[in-house]
């Protein structure tokens, strides 16, 4: 089994922090990303970890006509001191901070109008070079740790983000190898669906350190060109 089966229901209409952990088949546990929540509204954000103290975001461009595209990790936005944040509003608006300087702004879907499409992945390239958890794994209050078994060989790891704010289904329903989390605030629901894959494959290809996407606009056809939000930690 590569990756632990079962979908997992973490409640978040009291949570303000979840760590995503993967652990390893020695039983050492490596921080992967982090989902922090507000207390307002069903707007979070997503923090990537990595495995240095090198951070990137930028925003692109990827034509329709396009199979692959090759992006460069620095240029635009860089630090070495503060990692950088996507924050997913409830209006659509995402954005890519690192510390006070904002990489880019994109108007996406609104949470209204999702109905458990993709919006958001991140890309784990090398397990073993991802930051070690070392303190207790925290299962209760505003501030836990979702931990996720994998198998021997797997060494890169792809999360993909989904959300609804009527019922708790997802595109593919492939959610069964993740995460499920319910959100509640004052009378706004989300439903976040987190599927964690086996991404070995790509992770050859990939460098080290994490990257994560998001910010397009699910409303618009898919043969159109997309722009996109990257942070990048290595």
């Amino acid at each position: 089994m590569a990756v632990e089966k079962g979908t997992q229901r973490a409640d978040a209409e009291i949570l303000r922090k979840l760590r995503f952990v993967a652990k390893l088949p020695n039983g050492t546990l490596r921080r992967l990303f982090k989902l922090v929540t507000t207390d307002e509204d069903t707007s979070f954000y997503l923090i990537p970890y990595g495995p240095g103290n090198s951070y990137h975001a930028s925003q692109h461009r990827f034509g329709a006509e396009e199979k692959q595209k090759s992006i460069r990790w620095s240029g635009q936005v860089d630090d070495d001191d503060e990692a950088p944040k996507l924050t997913l509003h409830r209006s659509g608006i995402v954005r890519a901070h690192i510390g006070a300087h904002e990489a880019g702004r994109l108007e996406a879907t609104p949470f209204a109008e999702l109905r458990g499409q993709h919006i958001a992945t991140v890309h784990i390239h090398s397990l073993s070079d991802m930051p070690e958890h070392t303190g207790k794994v925290r299962t209760a209050g505003r501030d836990r740790d979702l931990v996720t078994s994998v198998g021997p060989g797997v060494d890169s790891l792809r999360a993909v983000i989904r959300a609804n704010s009527h019922e708790r289904l997802f595109e593919h329903e492939d959610t069964r190898t993740g995460w499920m989390i319910p959100m509640r605030r004052q009378d706004e629901r989300l439903y976040i669906g987190i599927s964690v894959f086996d991404d070995s494959k790509l992770g050859e290809n990939g460098g080290d350190g994490v990257s994560l996407i998001g910010g397009w606009d699910i409303r618009k056809p898919g043969d159109t060109e997309m722009i996109f939000l990257m942070l990048r930690c290595c």
